[in-house]
């Protein structure tokens, strides 16, 4: 996806002719907040992706996928050097993939240091 999460949404509920008033309740937001993330002036909460999944028929890892992505890219791109940060990210995937990290504890400091949250 090239679009924001928010657009997404929006194109997603669009395709399916629902308007906000429709789609606001199925995922428990207000019409006009669930406008606002639309409009990336608010953020989606994570716990609702599940109820996105469902209302849309989409298998779960996607909408993660797309929701984690856009959150990486928005905090990366608030850094000049993001190529660099782009390219270790990839290199401590790799690292993590051949080492079997173990993830709690990469969550618990991604918590400590806000990055993840």
């Amino acid at each position: 996806m090239k679009e924001r999460f928010g657009e997404w949404i929006k194109m997603l509920r669009i395709s399916k002719k629902m308007t906000l008033k429709e789609l606001a309740p199925e995922l428990g937001y207000h019409f006009g907040n669930l406008s606002k993330i639309e409009k990336c002036q608010r953020e989606f909460n994570e716990e609702k992706l599940t109820q996105l999944a469902s209302v849309f028929n989409l298998d779960i890892e996607i909408v993660k996928a797309e929701f984690i992505s856009d959150f990486i890219a928005r905090r990366i791109l608030q850094e000049r050097n993001y190529q660099e940060i782009l390219e270790l990210i990839n290199e401590k995937v790799q690292y993590f993939e051949q080492n079997r990290v173990n993830f709690r504890s990469v969550k618990k400091l991604s918590r400590k240091w806000k990055i993840l949250d």
